[in-house]
């Protein structure tokens, strides 16, 4: 409904079908001022207000200068004002002579003279039709996103659209942001326009991405200023700057402390002849940038990378091969996952550990070590995708070894190893579980029957006694199958020639690709056993 307001001797027309100005009646006893809309608009209310800086056609008081800018149809140049070649409002007078102004009586804002919006915190029709810009209702007035909340808004009322636009008042999909928007927890922006956790390094590329359960920053990217650059043909010591990298990894890994983060981002070239130590309640990542090599300290009997005392340490694309005293990596009291990581040729163990530790191999190998390829007491290890092969010379040696720990593994190849007892895989109070895997060794039975407890289906075994069900028996390991052992490459050769194809049953929560990047049959269809799928 429009109402007339009689404004002493001022002539106004007002509301939403006659939009114009108030008029000076000079018959008028009281000194009315003119509306803003008939005087300098915006700058007249900056002048005159400094509270309410913008004129709006749709408000009868204070000049009509109000706090916000108003609709466009409330705006001098927006919409039709109804006014005559004189500017003179076009709504007739009374008989009196003294002019009218037509309101909204539906209650407008006294800070907009706009109706108050109905549809609380959301996108509201009415705010839309009046204003594309202000499009969002918030205590009963239409605001833009960005006074609405910005990002935080955003992303709280639709997840696929989480930036503010502040031009266009909207919310938008973060690839369609002209600001980061994907921070923090949330640092990936997907293709559906969602921000979401990291769940690989390659997603934080100037850095890494904080990817275990038991880390407290978990999908998190490490911050740019945690990043420390090494290149061993850099000249010494070096900044540790990408453009003045330093020298030594040694040397960089001596000054982390406790409660640190920070990333390594290692050059490969000359093979690194030294050793890292991370002691300590710190997060640690490795990446490695062209496939760099550590041996090890020439003369010191020690490991090449030793992480304990609760650290939380990530390596990824770096080969530890050839440390002549002794084992490639150690892991005590603390969780360590290696992504892409090959651990060959070292005098002792691949991975080894003497206090329990949580251990997740994911597309790697540890091939050719002496002693033998992994051991895990009384902690948790995690095989997917996994190369352990023709570790061990005899004696006390084997592929893998579990004492009273768990061990889930995953679509790997355990193979060629060669121990005292069972070849490849030992267990001593053992659980956990076994599945679309290949173990053989040298000699038969390479799956100690102290292994029972794990949960077993749709493997590959040299050992009859573990045959039946889903899990079947083949020959023992012969190196013609696989493309080069010693290295750790255990891609098959002439795959329809060995018998390892329709064993491996995906399920969901499972790798969908193998050591490669080659596709699983999923939906029910069988595969092949191991790293490899053709």
């Amino acid at each position: 409904m429009i109402l007339g307001l009689r404004i002493g001797g001022a002539i106004c027309t007002f509301g939403l079908l006659a939009l114009g100005g108030c008029k000076v009646d000079p018959g008028g006893s009281m000194g009315f001022q003119e509306h803003c809309s008939d005087l300098q608009g915006d700058l007249t209310c900056r002048a005159a207000y400094t509270d309410r800086p913008h004129c709006s056609l749709c408000e009868s008081n204070n000049q009509g200068c109000v706090v916000v800018p108003p609709a466009l149809i409330c705006q001098i140049d927006g919409g039709t004002t109804g006014s005559d070649d004189e500017g003179e409002s076009s709504s007739s007078s009374d008989s009196t002579g003294e002019g009218t102004v037509a309101v909204d009586s539906t209650g407008a804002d006294s800070t907009t003279g706009e109706p108050p919006c109905e549809v609380e915190g959301e996108l509201d029709p009415g705010c839309l039709e009046l204003d594309p810009a202000r499009p969002f209702c918030i205590d009963a007035v239409c605001v833009g996103c960005d006074a609405a909340g910005g990002d935080e808004f955003c992303g709280a009322r639709d997840p696929a659209n989480p930036a503010c636009d502040v031009a266009d008042g909207d919310c938008v999909s973060c690839g369609q942001a002209d600001h980061a928007v994907c921070e923090d927890g949330t640092p990936v922006c997907t293709g559906s326009g969602e921000c979401r956790a990291c769940a690989t390094h390659e997603e934080c590329p100037t850095s890494a991405c904080h990817l275990g359960d038991d880390d407290p920053l978990q999908g998190h990217c490490f911050a740019p200023d945690e990043v420390v650059w090494v290149d061993n043909a850099a000249p010494c010591p070096g900044q540790g700057t990408e453009q003045e990298p330093s020298c030594s990894l040694q040397a960089v890994a001596a000054t982390f402390e406790p409660e640190h983060n920070r990333v390594i981002r290692i050059k490969g070239g000359m093979p690194y002849a030294e050793r890292a130590v991370f002691t300590g309640p710190m997060t640690v990542a490795i990446i490695g940038d062209g496939n760099p090599v550590l041996t090890g300290h020439p003369v010191q009997q020690a490991v090449t990378l030793l992480f304990e005392d609760e650290a939380i340490g990530y390596v990824q694309g770096v080969s530890v091969d050839g440390n002549m005293l002794t084992h490639g990596i150690m892991c005590n009291a603390s969780s360590l996952r290696l992504d892409d990581v090959r651990v060959r040729g070292n005098a002792g163990w691949g991975v080894f550990d003497f206090e329990p530790c949580t251990l997740d191999v994911r597309r790697s190998a540890i091939a050719g070590n002496e002693d033998g390829g992994l051991r895990i007491s009384g902690g948790v290890v995690r095989l997917d995708n996994a190369v352990v092969a023709v570790n061990g010379l005899g004696g006390n040696s084997t592929g893998v070894r579990v004492l009273n720990a768990e061990a889930n593994i995953l679509y790997s190849t355990i193979a060629g190893n060669d121990g005292s007892g069972a070849d490849g895989i030992e267990c001593t109070n053992a659980t956990g579980s076994l599945r679309n895997s290949i173990v053989v060794g040298v000699d038969p039975l390479s799956i100690g029957l102290s292994c029972f407890p794990l949960a077993m289906s749709n493997n590959a075994f040299d050992a009859n006694n573990f045959a039946g069900g889903s899990n079947i028996a083949v020959p023992p390991y012969n190196p013609v199958y696989f493309e080069a052992p010693a290295q750790g490459n255990m891609t098959l050769t002439a795959p329809p020639l060995t018998p390892y194809g329709g064993v491996a049953l995906w399920t969901m929560g499972d790798p969908s690709f193998d050591i490669d990047g080659t596709p699983r049959p999923t939906g029910g269809s069988l595969g092949y056993a191991g790293v490899d799928e053709p």
